[in-house]
């Protein structure tokens, strides 16, 4: 995938000046005033709501032993929710055969995932070192948003302390500042501790229009701003789950701040808020992404 996208054109525009690269992005970026594109914030917004499904996800996935049969995941995944989730009372979990079912009321999980709601994850296996998670949820409550949940990943360590999912998706939600998002399409995540990086496209459905989003080596640790990546966002030409960008496409690119600086294919250029906070510790992506096509930030 191509993963300076959005530097690229900035550079074209001239915005990014001599400096270039990441700091001529990040003093232009401290140089724009807030935006108020509904594009930008709905591109912004969409992103937001797989960031959330992928967190869950990956919590779910963390606690999954590779090479169980799917009834001996359930139970393990049932007994360890105590251990994963703050308070340890916050949550219950029930294990049925290759299902567990998890009940959360205002729990505190893995990378500060504030979460309540009920989600029921189904296990299978067709291959000894991955396994295949199904997760269904509605209206379940994520930080600051609510998100309804189909999601199906296959999950694998590549290697040791390393995680990868390939997921597809669909189903829909609110983000936290109350836009009403529906998405199909598909992603990649790939995380070693608390950082993670996602790459992948879906369509969203927003206000009876069908939009294209595509991520590229977006990467972001705990619950901080993302620190790296860019998403490509436009109008679809086809329908939910087909279709490509059709007249302006949108370039938002992620530098670690609380806003993020965006431009458009018509010249039009801003920053975005974002609902962040900045990284204390200033984690970068590592490797600082590249141009290759096999969806591993982590080389």
């Amino acid at each position: 995938m191509q993963t300076l996208v959005s530097r690229h054109l900035l550079l074209s525009l001239g915005l990014c000046a001599a400096a270039g690269g990441l700091l001529g992005c990040e003093a232009i970026n401290d140089a724009l005033t807030p935006s108020d594109s509904e594009e930008a914030a709905a591109a912004a917004d969409s992103v937001a709501l797989t960031r959330l499904e992928a967190s869950l996800l990956m919590a779910i996935a963390e606690q999954t032993p590779l090479g169980s049969t799917p009834e001996e995941m359930a139970t393990a995944v049932e007994a360890a929710l105590p251990m994963v989730f703050s308070p340890a009372d916050c949550v219950r979990g029930e294990a049925v055969e290759a299902t567990v079912t998890m009940t959360l009321e205002g729990c505190t999980g893995p990378r500060d995932l504030s979460i309540s709601g009920v989600v029921n994850v189904v296990y299978a296996v067709e291959a000894a070192e991955s396994v295949t998670i199904s997760v269904t949820a509605a209206d379940l409550e994520i930080d600051e948003a609510t998100l309804a949940i189909n999601a199906t990943g296959t999950y694998e360590m590549p290697e040791a302390g390393s995680h990868r999912a390939a997921v597809s998706t669909q189903g829909g939600g609110t983000a936290p500042g109350g836009r009403i998002v529906g998405r199909l399409g598909a992603y990649v995540v790939e995380w070693q501790g608390e950082c993670y990086g996602i790459d992948g496209e879906w369509t969203s459905s927003l206000d009876d229009e069908v939009f294209v989003t595509t991520v590229n080596d977006y990467y972001v640790c705990e619950a901080f701003c993302p620190a790296a990546g860019s998403i490509i966002y436009g109008k679809s030409d086809g329908g939910v789950g087909s279709g490509d960008i059709s007249g302006t496409a949108l370039t938002i690119t992620y530098i670690g701040d609380e806003a993020a600086p965006w431009v458009a294919t018509d010249g039009s250029f801003g920053r975005q808020a974002l609902q962040c906070s900045e990284d204390p510790q200033g984690r970068e992506a590592p490797g600082g992404g590249g141009d290759d096509d096999d969806d591993d930030i982590f080389d």
